[in-house]
């Protein structure tokens, strides 16, 4: 419902900036840079560096949205590109909250991060099960 919606505003948002980026820019590469970003999220947030650590999410989650619509706008959708992107934001959404419960000892933040993983997988079960319908 939401999606077709959020979508359109993201490209009409980042197609600028995927057609000056050119045909020769790999989105799988951007997927990975994006990937790269949120790991070392995880990593400032196990090190206590909050700040860095939201600059760093924000960075995974325009790369994010820039694969896709880069892919989109230079014709470079592959089956592939799809599978790897769902795959490394499921790497750092496991990686994020991860790196917080590791970096703190206090039961509250522990039991947040539980269930913030908790809800990020019971939402992937329920659009994969819903997209194989």
């Amino acid at each position: 419902m939401f999606d077709d919606l959020l979508r359109a505003l993201k490209d009409r948002l980042l197609e600028p900036l995927a057609r000056r980026l050119g045909p020769g820019l790999s989105p799988d590469l951007v997927t990975l840079v994006a990937c790269g970003a949120g790991l070392a999220a995880a990593a400032a947030a196990w090190r206590g560096a909050y700040g860095a650590a939201v600059a760093l999410w924000a960075l995974n989650r325009l790369l994010d949205g820039l694969d896709g619509t880069l892919a989109r706008v230079h014709a470079r959708q592959t089956d592939f590109g799809g599978y790897l992107d769902i795959l490394l934001d499921f790497v750092v959404y496991a990686a994020v909250p991860a790196g917080l419960a590791l970096g703190r000892t206090d039961r509250a933040t522990l039991v947040a991060c539980v269930a913030l993983l908790g809800s990020f997988f019971v939402n992937a079960a329920s659009w994969m099960y819903l997209s194989a319908v």
